[in-house]
């Protein structure tokens, strides 16, 4: 999972002219959230993590509204 998370931080240093980017990566990062510890669902149980990486997603639309 950690390496599939430094790939999408990586890839996110990059977004800010495309939108089509931000938004994949947002929904991606909803994706790992719902992993690491989503309600409801079977899950890895860590969700403090779960809630960064749905910050994460947050942050990226935020930023496509703004565009």
């Amino acid at each position: 999972m950690a390496v599939a998370i430094d790939y999408l931080d990586r890839l996110s240093k990059d977004t800010y002219a495309d939108a089509g980017l931000q938004r994949e990566l947002a929904a991606a990062y909803i994706r790992v959230g719902a992993i690491q510890g989503s309600v409801g669902t079977r899950n890895l149980g860590d969700a403090a993590s779960a809630q960064v990486s749905y910050a994460k997603a947050e942050r990226l639309g935020r930023q496509l509204v703004a565009m």
